[in-house]
């Protein structure tokens, strides 16, 4: 599946989920996310991982990364049932662990449309929260950032990783 995504910092989110409320988002996820980041991929994979959001847990690979606008990536995302083997199944097939990280994530659906309010934790609480909205397209991102009254100016096709780049500087 195809995913459109931008990162908007430092949001308001309370003023935020009251405008998507009352444009009929729902809440759909409330709680920790922990992922786990491997290294040593084939040069089309731009990210394999393993992540869980509450008691659900994925399998996810991403490739054909294209950052203009947005970040566009193709997701294929599987449902496991047992992390640690998962975790040591990829670790057998040579794939190094890179990142483990953990976050307070509380997610809105609009649509076809998702937010993610993310807080990271641990080593990377220094961060303040952020939003991530993904669409299916960059017309459908387009259209809601343009309701929701954000400039294109402040939406970012940064990863997670360039987004505690940024702040780490701004620490210094």
């Amino acid at each position: 599946m195809r995913e459109v995504e931008v990162k908007v910092l430092e949001v308001d989110r309370a003023h935020m989920v009251k405008q998507l409320t009352a444009m009929g988002a729902k809440q759909v996820f409330a709680g920790e996310v922990v992922t786990h980041s491997f290294k040593g991929l084939p040069e089309k994979i731009d990210t394999l991982r393993v992540r869980s959001e509450g008691n659900k847990h994925f399998l996810t690979v991403k490739t054909g990364r294209k950052q203009g606008f947005a970040k566009e990536l193709e997701e294929i995302s599987v449902g496991i049932a047992d992390v640690p083997s998962t975790l040591a199944l990829l670790e057998q097939l040579g794939f190094h662990r890179k990142r483990d990280s953990r976050k307070r994530r509380i997610s809105y659906r609009l649509g076809k449309v998702r937010f993610d309010f993310d807080q990271y934790l641990d080593d990377q609480s220094f961060v303040p929260e952020f939003v991530e909205i993904e669409a299916h397209n960059k017309a459908a991102l387009k259209r809601v950032l343009y309701r929701l009254n954000i400039p294109d100016s402040k939406a970012l096709s940064w990863t997670g990783n360039d987004v505690a780049k940024h702040y780490r500087k701004q620490k210094q």
